[in-house]
């Protein structure tokens, strides 16, 4: 990380990382997220579902993928690990992360009427490896 001291401050712990420095590394852990969640996409929509929306965010919380088929709207998390050495991805998803999922899945539905009917299911995708094709491990009714 590149280091820029903020005008009219001599304080070293003033130091701030440079604009273009954070965009950089942002974007390549964004784009490695954006591929382990289209692979999980492929995986829902090769198993007939649809996907109604992507990262879908509101002030509770993310939704990484949500998905729909004849009578059940999948309420996705996608993780990713690089190896099982600290626990699967799927491992991950603790009791806070359920918490937030479920307030954001409500708003999702607050907001889209069409899905009252539909029943809620929460499922976890735990996504593997360091190179594609990569290990995908589709847990459904993960928590409710």
């Amino acid at each position: 990380v590149y280091w820029q001291r903020r005008p009219g401050r001599s304080s070293s712990s003033q130091r701030q990382p440079t604009r273009s420095a954070v965009i950089l590394l942002g974007s390549q852990t964004q784009r490695l997220g954006t591929s382990h969640e289209t692979a999980a996409a492929e995986l829902l929509a090769r198993a007939g579902l649809t996907i109604v929306a992507r990262n879908y965010r509101c002030k509770l919380g993310e939704i990484d993928l949500i998905a729909r088929d004849s009578r059940r709207l999948h309420i996705v998390e996608v993780r990713y690990r690089k190896n099982d050495r600290f626990g699967s991805g799927a491992e991950s998803v603790g009791q806070a992360k359920q918490r937030k999922i479920k307030l954001t899945a409500k708003h999702f539905l607050h907001c889209n009427p069409e899905y009252h009917a539909f029943y809620c299911q929460f499922d976890v995708i735990s996504v593997s490896g360091t190179n594609y094709p990569y290990s995908i491990e589709w847990i459904t009714d993960a928590f409710c």
